[in-house]
């Protein structure tokens, strides 16, 4: 009897054991069926080369974290520190990064066929203006006859110039988002976007080239107080986007010495465009004058002018006696009226004294000198009117005197 108690007991205890070992046997095989499934997983998701690959995977790695969900007790003992939720969440967000990957390099791509269109876009525009400039200079050099020809190449050079600024200014206002502008200190990873950027669209050249262009424009043609002033405004704003991107360039080219030339060479020329726009506008000026027969010293600012204009009055009224009278009347007439009240106090002062070209003071001394010079030529006649006002007078007081004489004769004739 007792044999048979061991026997039985040496069964149990054998069998007990053999099914502990399978169960750890069986666990071990689902936990290292689990590592092997979430590697594979993985690869997939780093081996994907596409948003398309991405969404196959994305059934897998739903199916594996359902299939081994009912063994996650299992799961989080054996894989200590780590649990299964841990695990599958770190798939889900490999997944979801290479997902945004995906967008972020797909919306890269659509920026860079963006800007590839809109440099060869500025390429065809640059070769249009280069077009214009030598249909301009063919005009300048042919015969007054074609004066409207003229008129209509300088129009549209004028109107393509405008929209190939704002390109170019656009271009550059991208180049660095306010947020880049504003950091104290730029990133590496920041300075590589940014060159990498203004390498690819050309962008010194572009600049420099623009500028070049409207430089040369200036030379080109003669313009009004209004077109000047629509060119000063546009200058300024094109300066006022490139004064907060050219520091933080030479920033970027701080090891670069020949981009960090061309930066400041940028700088250099926004004020040689500036000077040009204001030499135009005297220039433009000394034309006015030139046209109406009236010599002038020559003058490049706003103090020059003064003194050579208030020089012209002063000479001219000292000439009033030495030329006849109508000669002296006539100079006079065209310089005051038709052009200084016609021409330029009418088109060209307050463009000038808004930009801070001329002082008010030195308009207002010249506007006195020709009253001083009017006054000289045509001397007041007051003192006839003094004799007007006596005989008027003597006449009056002879009048009462007579009706007074007249009233006293009929009171006596009536006594």
């Amino acid at each position: 009897m007792n044999n048979k108690n061991l026997i039985g007991r040496i069964f149990l205890l054998l069998f007990v054991a053999f099914t502990s070992l399978s169960i750890a046997q069986s666990d071990y095989e689902t936990v290292q069926n689990f590592k092997k499934d979430c590697a594979a997983v993985e690869q997939q998701i780093r081996n994907a080369a596409s948003t398309t690959d991405l969404n196959g995977i994305s059934g897998d790695l739903q199916k594996l974290a359902m299939e081994y969900s009912n063994q996650s007790e299992l799961l989080d003992k054996a894989l200590y520190p780590q649990k299964f939720e841990m695990t599958i969440a770190r798939l889900n967000e490999e997944f979801n990064q290479k997902e945004r990957n995906f967008a972020a390099a797909e919306v890269l791509e659509a920026e860079v066929m963006v800007l590839k269109q809109e440099v060869d876009t500025l390429k065809v525009m640059n070769n249009v203006l280069q077009v214009s400039f030598k249909e301009l200079e063919l005009q300048f050099s042919k015969s007054k006859k074609e004066t409207s020809r003229l008129n209509k190449v300088v129009a549209d050079l004028k109107s393509s110039l405008h929209k190939r600024d704002l390109f170019v200014m656009n271009m550059v206002d991208s180049l660095m988002p306010p947020v880049m502008r504003e950091k104290p200190m730029l990133s590496s990873e920041d300075k590589d976007q940014i060159t990498s950027d203004v390498e690819k669209d050309n962008i010194l050249v572009n600049v420099k080239t623009t500028i070049g262009d409207n430089i040369k424009y200036l030379d080109l043609t003669s313009l009004q107080a209004t077109d000047i002033s629509e060119i000063l405004d546009q200058q300024t704003e094109f300066a006022d986007t490139w004064s907060k991107i050219g520091p933080r360039l030479l920033e970027v080219y701080a090891d670069d010495k020949t981009r960090a030339r061309e930066v400041r060479e940028i700088d250099s020329l926004f004020n040689t465009w500036t000077a040009a726009v204001k030499q135009e506008a005297w220039e433009s000026i000394r034309e006015v004058f030139a046209e109406k027969g009236i010599p002038l010293n020559n003058f490049s600012d706003g103090e020059g002018f003064a003194q050579s204009v208030n020089q012209y009055i002063e000479d001219e009224k000292n000439n009033i006696n030495a030329v006849p009278e109508e000669d002296a009347e006539q100079t006079f007439e065209e310089f005051a009226e038709v052009t200084w009240t016609n021409e330029i106090e009418a088109n060209w002062t307050p463009f000038l004294v808004e930009n801070g070209m001329l002082e008010k003071s030195h308009q207002d001394i010249i506007e006195e000198n020709i009253e001083v010079w009017r006054s000289e030529l045509y001397p007041s006649k007051w003192w006839i009117w003094l004799i007007v006002l006596g005989i008027f007078t003597a006449g009056l007081a002879l009048l009462i005197s007579r009706l007074k004489r007249n009233s006293q004769a009929l009171e006596m004739a009536s006594e």
